[in-house]
């Protein structure tokens, strides 16, 4: 009895030592609606890799609409068309809005249907589909490149203004920080080409952006 009562003793001892610093130890602070944002960004990374690999390695913006994609829309002033041109790889539209953007008349899509305008006259788009959406895309990012960025919050502000909606062409001379438009407290998300989603604060976001190369880019918000 007095071995067992040890032994009892021990195994008690040892489960305490185990246990109660994980009780102990404080919750992850990371709110549900960034990870869901970075999950929806890692999604859409998965839909342009997949859909590049079976179009010559050419991501929507860069293949003509006889090919699926979105190529004559290009300097437009849409974010939805793009995506739109990969619905199959995409599945569902939800993953297109991130569930922190409340912004007034911001909505979740619940299929893709057909808005497409006609390519000699691509800003008649309606703004309300880009409405649906709550990611800019980098509109020269290539799959060469892995560092470049292909999408991101469109909670970006370049030179002190909150990025509209509509195209936008970005230099090294731009200062870029991030807004609390949706909700992840003055930080965001990028996509990289390489399927990487990078979490970062507006103070990293200057020396972390796209400019691998140095030239300028054009990106998309909606």
């Amino acid at each position: 009895m007095v071995e067992f009562l040890v032994v009892a003793a021990v195994l008690t001892f040892l489960a305490a030592a185990f246990v109660l610093p994980e009780i102990a130890r404080p919750r992850s602070r990371i709110p549900r609606n960034r990870i869901a944002c970075v999950n929806n960004l890692k999604m859409q990374g998965l839909a342009f890799e997949t859909w590049a690999l079976d179009n010559g390695d050419r991501y929507p913006m860069h293949a003509p609409a006889t090919n699926g994609g979105s190529m004559e829309l290009i300097n437009g002033n849409a974010a939805w068309v793009h995506f739109v041109s990969m619905s199959n790889e995409l599945s569902t539209p939800k993953i297109l809005r991130c569930p922190a953007d409340d912004e007034p008349g911001r909505q979740v899509a619940t299929t893709f249907a057909s808005q497409l305008p006609p390519a000699s006259a691509p800003n008649e788009l309606p703004f309300t589909n880009d409405c649906f959406v709550s990611y800019f895309i980098g509109l020269d990012a290539v799959r060469t490149n892995g560092q470049m960025v292909l999408a991101g919050d469109r909670s970006l502000v370049i030179n002190g203004t909150n990025a509209s909606h509509g195209l936008h062409l970005l230099s090294t001379n731009d200062a870029l920080s991030w807004n609390a438009k949706l909700g992840h407290k003055n930080s965001g998300n990028i996509l990289l080409v390489d399927g990487g989603v990078q979490q970062l604060s507006s103070s990293k976001l200057a020396s972390n952006w796209f400019m691998a190369a140095g030239t300028n880019s054009r990106f998309v918000f909606p």
